[in-house]
Formats: structure tokens, C-alpha cells, sequence
């Protein structure tokens, strides 16, 4: 009777395991389709999605990829959305560190401003449009790198000063005070011993703020009408408005756009992983 016990047990528990590879597959499957579907579509020509949107090519054509490329600007939309995010990033955290670490560590008259600088990340981007613009008219930052870099690491200054310091309050005092005996300054032990045991905590900080920045359109829209200067979203959307019938090329834009995040991500994610399970959740 216990071995009949124990059988169904563990065909139960098999079971309860096939289920849920099934169910993760199916859910994985709903996200990969959509990117499965432009990159084949992007192989078709514009009578070919019309006649069967949904079944495979009969001819490649990857000469949409190179007419996209060349009529699209996607290189230039490229290197602006690169630019643009790696250094509102770099100052994210380059203004982030120092100011989680003041907070959580150094007791000072400033201390109380934390939760509203906290506060700010619950505004909606939507309800900035207007001061960011004008701001940006009064300063003549408008159509430039300055006009979106400025004004994307202040949106995300909060969420890195949030993250690392959810991280840094968890460090032992010990660290500073072995520093500290050994003649060391604040802004020294940050650099030297805080800095280097918080990598997890600062790809964190960096990987969130990439993502939304890289993906961002609406402050860009508002914020830039060169189209020397327009990021991805921009292009793309600027593109389809001019080729807005030609759904092949269309489709092999977005298709250049996704495969470039593809490797970026494949070669960020130990890193991503990392800093969002580590850095995020360490207390």
C-alpha cells in the first residue's frame, strides 16, 4: 500500500512538473511570436504580407533590410540612442552613488530630503512636458544631445539613489571604520572600498534606467524636431509616417531595431541579471 503511495506521488509530482514547462512555454512563446513574426515579415515583399501576413516567405528579400537602413537613418537613430542613454546613465550614477552613500551613512542637515527626492519618481513624465520644454527653450538646449541627457538622468537620479541605497544601508559599519583607521576620508572609502563591493547594487542602477531611456518617446517628441538628433522611437516613428504602405520596410526596420537590442542584451545580461537580483533586493 506505502509503494502505491509513493507511485502515484511521484507520477503526481512529474505531472505537476510537465504542466508547468508546458505553462512556461506557452507564456514564452506569447512574447517571442510577435518578434518571430516582424523578422519574417521583414523577409517578404509588400504583396506577400498582404496576400498571407501570417505564413512564411516564399522569396527572401533582404534587400529590405539594406533600402530600411539607407531611407530610414537607422545608423544615425542608432548611435543618438546610444549616446544619449549611455550618458544620462553615467551621470545617474555618477550623482546616485555619492548621494545614497551621504544618505544612508553621514548624518547632516540635508538628511530629510530623501523621501522627496524619492516623492519625485511617482510624478508622471506627462505632467513634466511642459516646465521640461520651457526650461529647455530658456536654456537653448532644445534639438540637442543636452536636451534629452539632462533632462533624462534628472528623471532618473531618484530611482538610483533609491536603488544603491537600499544596497548600502545593509553594508557593515565595520568596512568605514577599518577605513577610517587607516586615515581614509568619506569620499576616499566611497571610491575605494563602498564603490567596489556594490557592483550588483550599481549594474542594477544602470540596467533600469537604460531600458526606460532607450525605449522613451514621449519628453523626445516634445524635446526634439532635428531629425540629426532623433533616437530610435523617433525614427521609427518618422520612418513609418514616411513609408507608412511600404510594410516591408517597415517591418525591416523594426526588425534592425530589435536584433541590435538582441545583442546588446545578450551581452549585457549576466550583468542585468546580476545587478536586478543582487543589487535590487540585498538587504
Amino acid at each position: 500500500m506505502y509503494k502505491k503511495r509513493s507511485y502515484f506521488r511521484l507520477i503526481r509530482k512529474h505531472y505537476l512538473k510537465i504542466i508547468q514547462y508546458v505553462v512556461l512555454i506557452f507564456i514564452a512563446g506569447l512574447f517571442i511570436y510577435p518578434f518571430v513574426w516582424i523578422f519574417i515579415s521583414s523577409l517578404k515583399d509588400k504583396g506577400s504580407i498582404l496576400a498571407n501576413p501570417w505564413g512564411l516567405p516564399v522569396k527572401l528579400f533582404f534587400s529590405n533590410y539594406v533600402l530600411a537602413w539607407t531611407k530610414g537613418n537607422l545608423g544615425r537613430a542608432i548611435f543618438n540612442s546610444l549616446f544619449v542613454t549611455c550618458t544620462a546613465v553615467a551621470i545617474t550614477i555618477v550623482a546616485a552613488c555619492p548621494a545614497a552613500y551621504y544618505f544612508t551613512k553621514v548624518t547632516f542637515r540635508g538628511k530629510f530630503l530623501y523621501y522627496p527626492i524619492l516623492m519625485s519618481m511617482v510624478i508622471p513624465t506627462a505632467v513634466l512636458l511642459i516646465p521640461i520644454s520651457f526650461l529647455g527653450r530658456k536654456l537653448n538646449i532644445l534639438d540637442s544631445y543636452s536636451g534629452l541627457i539632462f533632462p533624462y538622468a534628472a528623471l532618473y537620479i531618484p530611482l538610483g539613489i533609491f536603488i544603491l541605497s537600499n544596497f548600502f544601508v545593509s553594508l557593515p559599519e565595520s568596512l568605514e571604520e577599518a577605513a577610517f583607521l587607516d586615515g581614509a576620508s568619506r569620499f576616499q572609502t566611497l571610491i575605494h572600498i563602498i564603490i567596489p563591493i556594490s557592483k550588483p547594487a550599481i549594474f542594477s542602477a544602470m540596467a533600469l534606467p537604460f531600458i526606460f531611456i532607450w525605449n522613451e518617446f514621449t519628453l523626445a517628441l516634445v524635446l526634439v524636431t532635428d531629425s540629426s538628433v532623433f533616437t530610435i522611437p523617433l525614427a521609427l516613428k518618422a520612418f513609418a509616417g514616411s513609408y507608412s504602405y511600404e510594410y516591408d520596410l517597415v517591418f525591416a526596420a523594426l526588425g534592425i531595431v530589435n536584433l541590435f537590442l538582441f545583442f546588446i542584451l545578450i551581452f549585457l545580461q549576466r550583468h542585468f541579471v546580476r545587478g536586478i537580483l543582487s543589487g535590487a533586493f540585498k538587504y
